[in-house]
């Protein structure tokens, strides 16, 4: 899947023993990382909602293999790449869901509307093939991913169940369109 209008490619995890979905979640990774990183999350997730059908896209664009950007003239900082021993940074296929590069703050955002829109309607095709509703879903998402899931939860018409953006920095208005149960993660302890 790869025009962006109709779908991110995505890693999935149906629920156990062939049963029908009857929950979506959804996964994203951070700025660098891709679907694969959030694997073991949502295994966990699964023993703890073994009816949900985890879903972890991918951010649709590619780094460049030089690009160690760590900080921007917006103000974003994006931290040294953290990986534990079962996962080499070096071998994966770096990816950021927009670019980091150029531009103020009111650009990002417009970078990250575009893409929560999009999301959004990948998000849709998935809940309508499985016959669900908005409360059927949650959204979690780290660092970059994180941005993606709170800014397409709180542009949908309609509330999701919840969303967790965790390390991560909220750039829409607080002008939300709904609200759903939010966990916003974020500082020295987090």
């Amino acid at each position: 899947m790869s025009n962006m209008s109709e779908a991110f490619d995505y890693i999935a995890y149906m629920p156990e023993n062939g049963q029908t979905a009857e929950k979506l979640v959804f996964l994203c990774h951070g700025y660098g990382f891709n679907a694969h990183f959030m694997e073991k999350q949502a295994m966990e997730i699964q023993k703890q909602c073994p009816q949900a059908k985890v879903i972890i896209p991918h951010a649709p664009s590619l780094l460049d293999p030089l690009d160690d950007t760590t900080e921007e003239e917006s103000g974003l900082r994006v931290p040294k790449q953290v990986v534990d021993n079962d996962m080499n940074v070096q071998d994966m296929e770096r990816r950021q869901w927009f670019s980091i590069k150029g531009g103020d703050m009111a650009e990002i955002t417009k970078r990250s509307l575009h893409i929560a829109a999009k999301f959004n309607t990948f998000v849709d095709r998935q809940r309508d093939e499985h016959g669900l509703t908005d409360k059927d879903i949650a959204f979690m998402g780290l660092s970059q991913g994180g941005n993606i899931c709170l800014t397409a939860a709180y542009t949908r018409p309609n509330p999701i169940a919840c969303v967790i953006g965790h390390s991560t920095l909220l750039t829409v208005s607080p002008d939300f369109q709904s609200k759903p149960k939010t966990l916003f993660i974020y500082g020295t302890a987090d």
